[in-house]
C-alpha cells in the first residue's frame, strides 16, 4: 500500500473541498455529480485516480467522513450533511466494486478526452476569430481612408463651387455694367474672380480668444495691402478638430505676379493687432493645372516649329540672278586652273 505522505494530499483536497461545500459553495465543474472521485474530494490528474487502490478510497472516504458526518455538524446543517455523507458513502461503495469502478473509469476517461477534443476545438475557433476580427479592423481602416479621401475630395470640390459660383456672380455683375457702360467697375469685378490669382491663406486659431483675436475679412485685407489684395473668401474647414484649432482663406490678388510674390514669403505674413501669422500657398485647381499645361504644350509646340521651319529663301530679283550666274562662272574657272596644273 501507499504511504500517508501520498495519500495526505489527497486527504487535504477533500477536506478543503468538503469544508466549501458546509460553507454552500458550488464546485466548478458541472459534472461532479457524475464522478465519484470528485465527489469524495478527489482531485488528483487522471493517472493518480485511477492507480489508487481500494483501501487508499477507503482512507479518503474515513477521513472526510469525520468532516461530514451529521453527527459531527451543528443540527442547523444536519441535513445537508446527511445528503452529502450519503453521497460520499455511496461513491466509496460504487469505488469499492471493481467492476463498477472500471464503468466509471472508462466512462470518465471518455469525457475527458472528449473535454480535451472540445478545448483544442475552441482554441482553433478562438484563433478563426481572432484572425476575423482583425481582418474586420483591417477592412474598417481601409474603409475610414477612403471615405476620409472622399471628404477631402467633396471639400475641394465645394470650395471649388464656391470659387465658380463666385465667378458666375461676377460675370452676372458685368453684363449688368455692360448695359450701364460701367467698365471701370467690370475691369475691378473680372480681376477679383480671377482663379489665377487666388491664394491660399492658413493660420493657428488663438488659443485664448478672450485675449487674443481672430482674422476676419479686414485684418486679411490690412495683411495683404501690399499684395493689392482685392476679395477674401473665407474656407469652411471639414473637420471639426482642425476647425478649431486652423483658420482658412481664399485672397484674390490684383494680378497674378502680385499672388506669386505673395507665395514667396516662406516665413509667413506678419500681421498687426497682434493676430495671428498667416502662411500662404498659391490655389491650386485641377482647371487651373490643366490650363497651364495646355498653354505650356502649345508654346513648347510653336517654339519647336519655329527650330524646324527652314530659313526662308531671298527674293528672285535681277541682281539675285547675276550673283548666282557669276559664282556659277567662278566655279567653272577654278575647275579649269586645276585640270590645267594636274595636266602639267
Amino acid at each position: 500500500s501507499r504511504s500517508f505522505s501520498t495519500i495526505s494530499p489527497l486527504l487535504s483536497l477533500s477536506r478543503t473541498h468538503m469544508a466549501a461545500k458546509t460553507r454552500g459553495g458550488t464546485d466548478a465543474d458541472d459534472d461532479e455529480s457524475d464522478d465519484p472521485y470528485k465527489t469524495l474530494g478527489i482531485h488528483g490528474d487522471e493517472e493518480m485516480c485511477l492507480s489508487m487502490t481500494r483501501a487508499e478510497i477507503k482512507k479518503v472516504f474515513r477521513a472526510l467522513a469525520l468532516k461530514v458526518h451529521p453527527d459531527k455538524r451543528p443540527s442547523r446543517e444536519r441535513e445537508r450533511a446527511a445528503s452529502e455523507f450519503e453521497r460520499a458513502r455511496k461513491a466509496c461503495d460504487l469505488l469499492s466494486n471493481d467492476e463498477e469502478r472500471q464503468k466509471v473509469d472508462e466512462k470518465l476517461r471518455a469525457k475527458r478526452v472528449r473535454k480535451r477534443e472540445l478545448e483544442r476545438e475552441s482554441h482553433r475557433r478562438k484563433q478563426l476569430r481572432e484572425k476575423l476580427e482583425a481582418r474586420e479592423r483591417e477592412g474598417e481602416k481601409n474603409r475610414g481612408d477612403e471615405e476620409a479621401r472622399e471628404r477631402k475630395k467633396r471639400k475641394l470640390a465645394k470650395e471649388l463651387e464656391i470659387l465658380r459660383g463666385k465667378y458666375e456672380e461676377g460675370v452676372s455683375e458685368e453684363k449688368k455694367r455692360a448695359r450701364t457702360n460701367d467698365a471701370p467697375a467690370r475691369e475691378a469685378e473680372a480681376e477679383a474672380l480671377d482663379l489665377r490669382r487666388a491664394l491660399k491663406a492658413a493660420w493657428r486659431k488663438p488659443q485664448n480668444p478672450a485675449k487674443e483675436k481672430d482674422h476676419d475679412a479686414p485684418s486679411l485685407f490690412r495683411a495683404f495691402e501690399k499684395y493689392n489684395a482685392v476679395d477674401v473668401i473665407f474656407r469652411e474647414i471639414a473637420d471639426a478638430k482642425k476647425r478649431k484649432k486652423k483658420g482658412s482663406a481664399f485672397v484674390i490678388c490684383k494680378t497674378r505676379e502680385d499672388a506669386v510674390r505673395a507665395s514667396e514669403e516662406k516665413d509667413g505674413i506678419e500681421c498687426d493687432g497682434g493676430r495671428p501669422q498667416v502662411f500662404v500657398t498659391l490655389a491650386k485647381t485641377r482647371a487651373l493645372e490643366e490650363a497651364d499645361a495646355m498653354q505650356r504644350k502649345e508654346e513648347d509646340f510653336e517654339k519647336a516649329k519655329e527650330k524646324k521651319a527652314p530659313p526662308p529663301l531671298p527674293p528672285k530679283t535681277e541682281d539675285f540672278e547675276k550673283d548666282v550666274l557669276a559664282r556659277m562662272r567662278k566655279i567653272a574657272e577654278e575647275r579649269k586652273k586645276a585640270a590645267a596644273a594636274a595636266a602639267e
